[in-house]
């Protein structure tokens, strides 16, 4: 089968009915449809705006006409893969729009006539930049709450330590409290036997004053009559 005529058959296997040209034209999807030599046959409306031309320009053109060459051999080699293989492959890729980069899902699905026979390409472009950036975002976001749960978890390791030590002066400061306490009856205790000496002392002290001056007039008393008697006998002698 010549590539011309695989090309027809491609073009009437994607033409047939307006379904399939309503569904592609609706889709939001970058869509095409290249032959086995990797020429486009058809596109939507989607894909052929981003290379500023119409839907029926793109017939027979390749990646060399719209993108730059290093990229347009990329693409040309890996889809040559995918005819070999006859094995659908999807690729996250970027691409660009107007200058914008997007980020793409692409998923190219080879094409096969009624005897199985690979006859061309179908290339599905599908933008997932909102999604990407969503997973990004949820990502980041997972991220951060990761962060402050290890950040909550140092917090309550370091809260523990702080509990642990507080608990710890704690104990040693009741314990300080408590030799106090007992230190102080102790005192108390002391105190009260040397006041009870004390007393015991003053009370002592007192008895034997009293009992010296007792003493004292006792002796005045004495001296008193003594001298009354040696009186007396001074006068008896004279």
């Amino acid at each position: 089968m010549s590539i011309m005529q695989r090309r027809l058959q491609i073009a009437e296997l994607c033409n047939t009915g307006m379904l399939y040209r309503r569904v592609i034209e609706n889709l939001p999807h970058r869509i095409s449809v290249k032959d086995v030599t990797l020429a486009y046959v058809l596109c939507n409306e989607a894909y052929s705006r981003d290379l500023n031309i119409k839907p029926d320009e793109i017939t027979g053109k390749s990646d060399h006409d719209f993108i730059p060459k290093e990229q347009a051999e990329k693409n040309i080699t890996e889809e040559n893969k995918i005819l070999i293989s006859g094995v659908k492959r999807e690729t996250e890729e970027k691409y660009m729009v107007s200058g914008k980069e997007l980020t793409i899902l692409a998923t190219k699905t080879p094409i096969k006539n009624d005897n199985g026979s690979i006859i061309g390409l179908q290339i599905v472009l599908q933008d997932i930049t909102q999604d990407k950036c969503r997973v990004e975002n949820l990502i980041s976001l997972n991220k951060n709450l990761e962060d402050l749960l290890v950040q909550g978890e140092e917090k309550i390791d370091a809260l523990k330590l702080d509990l642990e030590r507080m608990t710890v002066q704690r104990n040693q400061l009741e314990a300080e409290i408590k030799d106090m306490q007992e230190s102080m009856k102790k005192q108390e205790k002391q105190m009260a036997i040397r006041d009870a000496k004390i007393e015991k002392l003053k009370n002592d002290l007192q008895q034997k004053t009293k009992e010296r001056k007792d003493a004292v007039k006792l002796l005045r008393k004495s001296f008193a009559q003594i001298e009354k008697v040696v009186n007396s006998a001074r006068l008896s002698n004279s």
